[in-house]
């Protein structure tokens, strides 16, 4: 409030921005929203403790978030469960910049003990983000992860996640019930079981009427 009052003053008494101590600061939350101005440098600020950063630059549309790439958050090292994970993807549409720096590149975000990404990026409607290397091995729910989204990155998540639906061994009701999802969203099936080649279907002793009436069908089974 002093700096925005009074930015000369605030700088003789306490020194340039970028020597402040805020090495036991837990919360910078809206810290320089709506300083439209602001662009000062504060690259040197050790942030290790913060434990909020939403919103911290809303509004503050002169600042280059570049300066600050150096930051080293605790996020960065997080093993992200449910809750944070959805924080974190709600930080990202809202301020994608600032979210890199807090959560590094959302590529390498640690999803291991994730187990729900039920409509993750729903309406996110530039998202077409790489998540390759994600380990979704303990994800049970992947719903509408996608929903109203422009991703087009699907084949490298067939080729690359590893869920722990691929090979499950298929019997006769949970065929069926794939095979369902198969025909509402395709490409985001063969994500989560992988190519219908691949299915085990060992078990199953009921086909009949299975493939019926799905007019485009041709795959390699």
């Amino acid at each position: 409030a002093e700096y925005e009052e009074d930015r000369e003053l605030t700088l003789v008494i306490y020194g340039e921005l970028n020597n402040w101590n805020v090495s036991e600061v837990t919360d910078m939350k809206n810290l320089f929203k709506d300083m439209e101005d602001f662009n000062e440098n504060i690259s040197a600020w050790n942030v290790g403790r913060v434990e909020s950063f939403a919103g911290m630059f809303k509004n503050a549309t002169s600042f280059n978030k570049s300066k600050i790439k150096g930051w080293k958050p605790q996020q960065r090292e997080w093993k992200l469960r449910n809750d944070t994970l959805k924080t974190a993807v709600k930080e990202f549409k809202e301020d994608k910049e600032l979210a890199i720096v807090i959560y590094g590149e959302l590529n390498n975000w640690n999803v291991t003990e994730v187990t729900d990404m039920k409509y993750l990026f729903k309406d996110m409607e530039s998202f077409n983000e790489d998540i390759s290397r994600w380990n979704v091995r303990n994800v049970d729910h992947f719903d509408g992860i996608f929903d109203n989204t422009p991703f087009r990155k699907y084949q490298k998540l067939v080729e690359s996640w590893k869920t722990k639906y691929r090979g499950k061994r298929l019997k006769n009701e949970e065929l069926r019930t794939v095979l369902t999802k198969y025909k509402e969203d395709r490409e985001l099936t063969l994500v989560i079981y992988g190519e219908l080649n691949n299915w085990n279907v060992s078990e199953v002793t009921d086909m009949k009427n299975l493939f019926k009436d799905m007019e485009d069908f041709n795959e390699n089974i």
